[in-house]
């Protein structure tokens, strides 16, 4: 293993109503792709992932921390029908227990301590909940009973969650599709089964979630009429639906089991379930009270209360204390309290979300929401209001592509936008901009300058963006431009004809990213009135952007658009001058598989003939770095689908071929990275293997064999550290593979072109990815040094980015 140390795990929430859930403790656990992703939510200084689990092969749909007074336990749930069962242990958290026995996606867990048996049930979309029994021994979670399975039908759980009752009665409420919550009991002796109790009737759609609690001594008198006719120890269930509605109902011990209408429908519940079925029977009318019986003792559930308030479906109910949250498509998280005065439940704070939201848990004087296209956010309530703060983002799919804008990384994913992420000066990274929010998914990157690069997406052309006057004094806030360029040296397309103008807009069903000026002389003038409306005012210089203001204040305007291609942009590159762009399209025939070269600067020439060599898809352009023997940009070196490279020699304002090598590898050829000094590059191939071929310039010989470095499965991203280490001379070489593994190897420089005797170190799984890599980007520049390292000598620290199908964005620190 090498010294490496995780600086960014930038992932989103999935989009699924109960991917996130809040413990008892500071941890915030959210699914993001296959992983659980973990963050420390009250602590208001930290806004990013803390760590990450893996373990799961498929999208987690729901999380849930197990309630009680044992020892932390997290219960996740995914599309494949898996649960995982995660305890902590000495502070480290760790994959206990995989619990089998659906047959396709779960959609809600939960779980519950009761002394010394973990109680888990779960929720799928085959019609089952199973209902698993856990208990503790020697800091190990073994089964203790068998599992229970019972039957929906036709219908399926939507949400699930266990209570303990009095006398240690076990109650779990179920969410339903019939629009129907439904309630089970049993005694609380371990391996005992649920029984059916009544379906509670009252929603006119989909139960969407449902939430218990256990009503305190002072409860009964704080919210007035509302809750005078409780008594502590009595249960409230709340219950939200697609319908918009949120109700409550009340849980007592009751003296009988009431009339004797509800006494036969629970008994008829008791016997269908013991027969393994669910009674038509248990189904009770809106309104009207029912019964929970369990062996002797009977409870009554009846209806409390309607909380209306929001204009779209509801997803999530959470208490905290005597407060509720909720969250709705409608973009609104509401906290709800007894109102003492006016005897009812009114919603006490409304909070907008720059999305829908899925969900929302409340936490003393924070608040946590997550929504769709993978967002989070985060309130805090301090003198009477409250304030949004800074919350983890990230891309909400595979992330395709990543490079270095100076100090900040910049990511395109599938998701279709591009991301910018810098280091913060209490040295967290936080998303500074995003400077492109696309109509189709980004597949491709290249940075002309700090403040300016080239994407392409599943799309014809390619498009360049020049920032905005406040990304650049945001940076020189930040100290992060290293050309020490301001805003008042940035281009004049860059923010357009008019000094005022401060960011930029995208028109509705627009794809390019307009300037637009935010002053009042955009009114003489509709169509620029409308980008003004469109925009938002950028954040003060400094200061971290919350979502809102990076999905509207911090795009980019969109510079220009280079054409020339039949299919949708594969690949893209920049030359080291800035000066030129090369591009690459899908192709299935050596017509379409040219490479096309777009001069950036300079009058407007009819584009060149495309560079021809390959006969399948270019999937990797890269310009050759200046080196002591060769000028920056002599070559230009492509790789491809067809299992070749092709090296491109400059001629003046022209390149041409200059060697090409068919069947380099055995499969396809998937990245290829120069060494610093230009001498030799690397191709990297899902033949399992990197190999390093001379340049031109250092071998004449066209037909030498290269220097192959095994490894165990296709290797998908390469590249070489941009300068060369020092005492003694070093190259280092970055290759990731298929199942997420990052290897670094380093060789000594020696007289040969290539060196042969590489020495590899992996990175650590636990901060490594679990799927495809797509792309690995070393930083031009040790973090800990003003000087690159070629003229400094000791060991520095190196910054990685890597991006992979496992929908994240990787920094990892690497000490050389």
């Amino acid at each position: 293993m090498i010294n490496a140390r995780s600086e960014l795990v930038a992932v989103a929430c999935n989009s699924t109503a109960h991917a996130l859930d809040w413990g008892t403790g500071r941890e915030v656990a959210y699914g993001a792709g296959n992983y659980v992703a973990l963050w420390q939510a009250a602590d208001e200084q930290v806004a990013g992932v803390v760590c990450t689990l893996s373990g799961h092969t498929a999208r987690v749909n729901c999380v849930r921390f197990a309630r009680g007074t044992r020892d932390a336990v997290l219960v996740s749930g995914d599309a494949n029908g898996a649960v995982r069962v995660w305890h902590q242990i000495g502070g480290i958290w760790q994959d206990a227990v995989v619990l089998d026995g659906h047959s396709s996606p779960v959609q809600a867990v939960d779980a519950l301590w009761v002394d010394n048996v973990l109680l888990v049930t779960t929720a799928a979309t085959d019609g089952t909940v199973r209902v698993h029994e856990l208990c503790c021994q020697a800091d190990a979670l073994v089964p203790a009973a068998a599992t229970q399975e019972i039957a929906l039908g036709t219908h399926t759980a939507l949400d699930t969650q266990l209570a303990q009752l009095d006398d240690g009665v076990l109650a779990l409420a179920l969410g339903t599709t019939d629009g129907r919550v439904r309630l089970f009991a049993r005694a609380g002796k371990t391996g005992a089964q649920f029984a059916a109790g009544p379906a509670l009737a009252g929603h006119a759609d989909w139960v969407t979630a449902v939430a218990w609690r256990r009503v305190e001594m002072d409860d009964c008198t704080v919210g007035g009429a509302a809750t005078a006719h409780w008594s502590a120890g009595d249960m409230v269930l709340s219950s939200a639906a697609q319908d918009g509605m949120v109700r409550l109902w009340h849980i007592r011990r009751a003296e009988s089991a009431g009339d004797d209408d509800a006494l036969v429908a629970a008994q008829a519940a008791l016997k269908a379930s013991a027969a393994g079925e669910v009674s038509g029977a248990a189904t009770g009318t809106a309104g009207a009270a029912q019964t929970l019986l369990v062996a002797d003792t009977a409870y009554a559930a009846a209806p409390d209360a309607v909380l209306a308030g929001h204009d779209a479906w509801v997803h999530s109910v959470a208490w905290d204390g005597a407060r509720l949250a909720t969250a709705s498509s409608d973009g609104t998280a509401l906290v709800w309290t007894a109102d003492p005065e006016a005897g009812v439940w009114a919603s006490a704070t409304r909070l907008g979300a720059a999305q829908g939201l899925l969900g929302a848990v409340l936490r003393g004087t924070m608040l946590v929401a997550h929504g769709e296209r993978g967002i989070v956010q985060r309130w805090r309530h301090a003198d009477g209001v409250w304030t949004e703060q800074s919350a983890p983002t990230g891309h909400s799919a595979a992330v395709r592509d990543v490079c270095w804008a100076g100090s900040c990384a910049l990511a395109v994913s599938a998701d279709q936008s591009a991301r910018l992420f810098a280091p913060w000066p209490r040295g967290e990274w936080r998303e500074l901009a995003r400077p492109q929010v696309h109509g189709y998914d980004l597949r491709a990157a290249a940075v002309i300058s700090p403040l300016a690069y080239v994407s392409a997406a599943d799309e014809k052309v390619v498009r360049v963006f020049h920032a905005p006057r406040h990304y650049a004094d945001a940076c020189r806030k930040l100290g992060l431009l290293d050309d020490a360029r301001s805003a008042a040296g940035l281009p004049t397309d860059s923010v357009t004809d008019n000094p005022v103008a401060a960011t930029a807009a995208l028109p509705v069903l627009g794809l390019s990213n307009k300037a637009v000026a935010l002053d009042t002389s955009a009114a003489d003038d509709p169509a620029r009135r409308s980008l003004a409306d469109a925009a938002m005012a950028p954040p003060p210089p400094g200061h971290v952007p919350l979502e809102a203001q990076l999905q509207r204040a911090t795009l980019w305007p969109e510079a220009d658009k280079l054409y020339g291609h039949a299919y949708d942009v594969y690949s893209v590159a920049v030359s080291h001058a800035g000066d030129l762009v090369a591009s690459a399209a899908r192709a299935t025939t050596m017509r379409f598989a040219g490479i096309r070269l777009h001069r950036l600067r300079g009058d407007a020439a009819e584009p060149p003939t495309p560079l021809t060599a390959h006969a399948l898809t270019v999937t990797r352009l890269r310009f050759s770095p200046p080196g002591p023997d060769v000028v920056g940009d002599r070559y230009l070196l492509s790789v491809s689908r067809d299992r070749s490279w092709a090296l491109f020699e400059r001629n003046g304002d022209t390149y041409a071929l200059a060697r090409h090598r068919r069947a380099a590898h055995a499969r396809i050829v998937w990245d290829a990275a120069w060494a610093p000094d230009a001498r030799f590059f690397a191709t990297a191939s899902r033949d399992r293997s990197v190999r390093l071929w001379p340049a031109p310039h250092v071998a004449v010989d066209t037909d030498a064999p290269p220097v192959t470095l095994a490894f165990p499965e296709s290797v998908t991203a390469v590249d070489l550290l941009p300068v060369m280490l020092r005492d003694p001379p070093r190259y280092v070489l970055a290759a990731a593979l298929e199942s997420g593994r990052v290897f670094v190897l380093c060789a000594e420089a020696s007289a040969a072109s290539v060196p042969t005797a590489w020495s590899p170190a992996e990175i650590p799984r636990n901060i490594s990815h679990t799927s495809d890599v797509h792309r690995l980007a070393w930083r031009a520049a040790p973090v800990d040094s003003d000087a690159s390292a070629a003229d400094s000598a000791g060991p520095h620290t190196w910054l990685l980015a890597s991006a992979s199908d496992d929908h994240s964005l990787r920094i990892t620190a690497v000490d050389l």
